[in-house]
């Protein structure tokens, strides 16, 4: 599922909706009702982790950036105890991680589909 960013009293935060297609535009669907207090968090030791409930914590937080070849880039807000950068990438194609973003690897970029 994609993970968007919502408005909740007043600020941005990133929610786990179905990412639904409107006349040829990204729509958000509707919260899911089951087994949606988890989120995903930046750890100090610059790894992800999911984390029971959200509380709106700045690890909890997430930017995404849609590229010129239409990809997104996503960033957690902060890493606790950190001052670099760091992007979700995959690790071998398939195992989420933190790392420094490449614009040269498709690692560090995602896709938006509609299934």
């Amino acid at each position: 599922m994609p993970l968007l960013v919502r408005q909740q009293g007043g600020r941005s935060v990133l929610g786990i909706r179905p990412l639904l297609w409107k006349n040829e535009w990204p729509v958000a669907g509707e919260n899911f009702k089951e087994g949606t207090e988890r989120a995903l968090a930046a750890t100090a030791e610059e790894e992800l982790i999911a984390v029971p409930q959200f509380t709106g914590a700045p690890e909890q937080l997430w930017r995404i950036d849609q590229l010129i070849d239409g990809t997104y880039r996503i960033m957690p807000k902060v890493v606790p105890n950190s001052k670099k950068k760091l992007a979700l990438v995959s690790a071998g194609d398939s195992t989420p991680t933190l790392a420094e973003f490449d614009m040269d690897s498709d690692n560090s970029k995602w896709n938006f589909k509609d299934h």
